[in-house]
């Protein structure tokens, strides 16, 4: 778990706590831990819906927990145009043809 190190009224806590459990997520993915990335990821998911790396990320977690069918819903959900990331809009859209 990530200990609370900014006062609880700072302007930008959740955004920054939903970036350091991506990265977080991230670091256990290529530790081979997916479940416990997965769960980073919600986390950062929860702090910042409006940002579509934390769940390009959680689907790559679902693809590595052998989880097709959550791993794909997470990439189409990543890259809709809805989000302002054109970055993890091309990275999902990739993942989603490798899929096929």
């Amino acid at each position: 778990m990530i200990r609370d190190c900014l006062p609880p009224d700072h302007a930008q806590k959740a955004a920054l706590t939903a970036k350091a459990q991506n990265r977080r997520g991230d670091c256990l993915l290529l530790l081979d831990r997916p479940a416990d990335a997965l769960t980073s990821y919600d986390a950062a998911i929860l702090l910042a819906p409006e940002d579509s790396y934390p769940i390009f990320n959680r689907g790559r977690a679902q693809r590595a927990l052998g989880h097709p069918d959550e791993a794909k819903a997470d990439f189409t959900t990543a890259s809709s145009s809805k989000f302002k990331q054109p970055k993890a809009r091309k990275l999902a859209l990739a993942a989603l043809a490798e899929m096929e």
